[in-house]
């Protein structure tokens, strides 16, 4: 599932992010379509996050070492790769200075606030990730699960009404974590479930929201609740899939194909650093412009070669060394 996300985002950046999709002919039009769907596979990453990680702290929370197991876990996995990167993007993207010091504290969705323009990259995303982090593993030691599932149903149902206020004073800005949580907290919902959960409602309703929000816009007095519901629209689909595929219903075993499983392996490098390839492609290259689907063609491929060598060469000599120190504290 984490290759999936991860190459749904690389796709989307590869593809619809990088070309004006309106000059295309309409034979492209599905697959720039298809590009675009994409980007969701950031709110996939975060059901999964939330999920793969309660379950985690539940399993664990009778444990004397809980909290210095789970943060030497969390650290040794997410800081020598993203430390790495950072200090690349410093080197090789100009006036990036403020927005990585803020990347490197783990505030760097809050880079407005700060007056710091945001540098092309995915910081943010890790930001909101740590932030819930710092408190959850505290809420699941000291509350049973039915008192979790209730407080991830509170955050569920507070998120769209932040999102409309913040609509209602003209910002449009989610990046701010408590506007982007639905899916960390359906995830962990997922994790502190009873028996089978019940998936088709709201993969249903998810589905039904987003498609408001891709055709109801423009509407009077209801293009604003609609937008402020549309995350939470994706997140439930996420929640119905990622459901489906830790419970086993309908065909999974295709999931576990060595390709899928390698992408999943080196997901959380292929996320970091692909937008730093392209980029560094089209310094050199140029980018595309007009309609080059051959061109197009030849800039995927050689980034995500590129890409996935770089992800190789991280897990070995980076990565997995990093891990491996966690003997050393747990």
């Amino acid at each position: 599932m984490r290759g999936i996300a991860a190459l749904a985002v690389f796709f989307h950046h590869a593809l619809f992010t990088s070309i004006d999709p309106l000059v295309w002919p309409a034979i492209y039009r599905p697959v720039i379509a298809l590009s675009h769907f994409g980007q969701y596979g950031l709110d996939l990453f975060f059901v999964l996050s939330g999920y793969l990680i309660t379950s985690i702290l539940i399993a664990s929370r009778a444990r004397t070492d809980y909290f210095r197991r789970f943060y030497v876990n969390r650290f040794t996995r997410i800081l020598p790769i993203y430390l790495v990167v950072l200090l690349g993007v410093l080197a090789f993207v100009p006036g990036s200075a403020a927005y990585v010091a803020l990347s490197a504290l783990f505030i760097a969705n809050f880079a407005q606030l700060f007056h710091v323009a945001s540098a092309i990259g995915p910081f943010w995303t890790l930001a909101i990730e740590e932030q819930f982090y710092l408190g959850w593993p505290f809420l699941v030691r000291s509350r049973p699960a039915e008192r979790l599932r209730q407080i991830a149903v509170g955050i569920l149902v507070a998120e769209p009404l932040l999102r409309l206020a913040d609509i209602a004073i003209g910002h449009h800005n989610f990046h701010f974590t408590f506007f982007h949580l639905d899916g960390l907290a359906l995830g962990a919902l997922l994790a502190c479930r009873h028996g089978t959960a019940r998936l088709a409602l709201p993969f249903i309703v998810g589905a039904a929201g987003y498609a408001l929000s891709r055709y109801a816009f423009g509407v009077p007095y209801l293009d604003a609740p609609i937008e402020a519901l549309q995350l939470t629209s994706i997140s439930l689909m996420g929640y119905a899939v990622v459901g489906a595929v830790a419970e086993n219903i309908g065909p999974t075993a295709w999931l576990g194909t060595p390709v899928l499983v390698f992408f999943g392996q080196i997901s959380y490098a292929l996320y970091l650093i692909h937008l730093y390839i392209f980029m560094a492609f089209d310094a050199r290259f140029g980018p595309v412009t007009g309609v080059e689907p051959q061109r197009l063609a030849i800039r995927l491929i050689a980034v995500l070669i590129v890409t996935v060598i770089l992800c190789v060469i991280s897990r070995r000599l980076i990565e997995l060394p990093a891990m491996s120190l966690r003997k050393r504290f747990v």
